[in-house]
This record gives C-alpha cells, sequence and structure tokens, in this order.
C-alpha cells in the first residue's frame, strides 16, 4: 500500500465530492469555529507501515470529534461512512453523509449544551456546522432534543 499524506487524502475527499471544510479538517486547517469541536485525525501522522495497519487506501479518515477518541472515516470498499475507535472496533456505520452528520452533530450536542436554551444551543451548531451541507440541521436537532428528552 502507498502512503498517503494529507494532501492526497485531501483529493480523495474533494473526488467524493466532499464539503470543502472536510477538506481543510484534512489539511489541518480548521476553521476557528470548530477547532473546540472537530479535529484532524492524529492517523496522518502516522508512517506507511501504521497506515497500513489501520487500512489507510481502503478507508479515509475525515475528521475526529473533540473530547473523543472516535475517528470518522469514508470506506471505499463498502461506499458508506463509519465511526472506529483508536483500538480498531467500528463505533457505527452510517450509510450517507447526511447520518454521518447527524451522529457528529449529537455528539457536539452533548459538548456544546450547559446552561444554554434550546435555541442559544441552536444558533452554536448553526455556526459550528456552516459549510458542512447538512440537509435539514433543525430537524436533526429537534430529532436529538427529543429522544433525549
Amino acid at each position: 500500500m502507498e502512503f498517503i499524506n494529507r494532501e492526497n487524502a485531501a483529493s480523495m475527499a474533494y473526488d467524493l465530492g466532499l464539503p470543502d471544510v472536510v477538506l481543510g479538517i484534512i489539511n489541518n486547517q480548521i476553521p476557528e469555529r470548530i477547532a473546540d469541536y472537530i479535529s484532524t485525525p492524529m492517523v496522518y501522522s502516522l508512517d506507511a507501515a501504521e497506515q497500513d495497519a489501520y487500512g489507510y487506501g481502503r478507508i479515509l479518515p475525515l475528521m475526529a470529534v473533540a473530547n473523543s477518541s472516535i475517528v470518522y472515516a469514508y470506506d471505499f470498499s463498502r461506499r458508506d461512512y463509519f465511526g472506529f475507535f483508536w483500538d480498531g472496533d467500528i463505533e457505527s456505520r452510517y450509510e450517507s453523509w447526511n447520518d454521518l452528520m447527524r451522529e457528529v452533530v449529537a455528539r457536539t450536542v452533548d459538548v456544546v449544551w450547559d446552561d444554554q436554551d434550546r435555541d442559544e444551543v441552536f444558533e452554536i451548531l448553526l455556526a459550528i456546522f456552516d459549510g458542512f451541507e447538512i440537509d435539514n440541521l433543525e430537524e436533526i436537532f429537534n430529532d436529538i432534543c427529543n429522544s433525549s428528552a
């Protein structure tokens, strides 16, 4: 397997049609508004042998969620998205970008929600996820709130 650097990974993400903000995350150019919530997966600092162990080339790590050991990635062979833990266990699979982003939004809500009211949390989410091309963020947020009530 060939070593994949950030530039190659960003090119693959571009070819998949992922939002520009994801290309920036891969390149460790994280917008300030999301830096407390989403980060570049540390796997991009691995050497070729370590990358091979994680399946680079077959998967494309996209982002990690702050305060979490989960990395979200695209699986080229299954043509879906998934989350995995550093020990290699798969957290869950997602059929579409929007399904994946629903999970990322839910994890971000857990980090964001403190003393704010519901409207304030939603405004924060709008700022964080601007550019992520999420279909109907408000509906996702309402579903998350209703399922945790």
